[in-house]
């Protein structure tokens, strides 16, 4: 049990400085269009793992999806299906 090495804990919680909306700024802006597929499926698991989580989000972390949720009506009209 001699040779067991010990790391420093140098994980920053994720509230701290803001760190929550640089994260849904580069899944919502940064990676994919909201054209594409992915990034609905990306964004809806970046969420969700937020939401059941310890962590707390503050509304104006979300103020990146703004924009999406403007034009969601006219997005759905292509998908009446749904």
């Amino acid at each position: 049990m001699s040779n067991i090495i010990s790391f420093p804990q140098r994980i920053r919680p994720l509230e701290e400085a803001g760190r929550i909306g640089i994260l849904i700024d580069c899944f919502c802006n940064r990676r994919r269009t909201t054209e594409d597929v992915f990034w609905l499926k990306e964004n809806a698991e970046l969420l969700n793992l937020l939401e059941t989580s310890t962590v707390t989000l503050n509304t104006s972390d979300l103020t990146h999806y703004q924009n999406f949720y403007d034009s969601l009506e006219h997005r759905l009209c292509f998908f009446p299906q749904y």
